[in-house]
């Protein structure tokens, strides 16, 4: 008889950047982690680095709204954390991260923030 399969582990830490499009240099503005809790995935900010970049909006199925700024060039991300998760979970996959790995998935905010 063989055993239930595992969901393979997210990808890990989430480092969050912006580079004004190549403009300035890379400024880090955010840590975050992707853990699994049950069958979701969910993104755990780190609380050393400051409170949670949540904003008091949230939507009607409970995803909270994040909102990240660059002190450098004025940019910001304000994304449901729904968004955020597929676009680590994205990146990470493009990056050649796997679950196991230590690198950080870097998310440009001025690079996605089209998207």
């Amino acid at each position: 008889m063989s055993r239930p399969r595992r969901k393979p582990r997210p990808p890990g830490n989430v480092q969050v950047i912006c580079t004004g499009r190549g403009r300035h240099n890379r400024v880090p503005l955010r840590t975050g982690q992707l853990v699994r809790v049950g069958d979701e995935v969910r993104l755990v900010w780190d609380t050393r680095e400051g409170p949670p970049p949540v904003t008091p909006f949230a939507a009607v199925d409970g995803t909270e709204t994040c909102e990240v700024r660059c002190g450098t060039c004025g940019r910001h991300l304000k994304r449901h954390d729904g968004w955020l998760i597929k676009a680590a979970l994205a990146l990470a996959e493009h990056q050649g991260i796997q679950g196991g790995d230590n690198t950080p998935v870097v998310l440009d905010i001025s690079i996605v923030e089209r998207a």
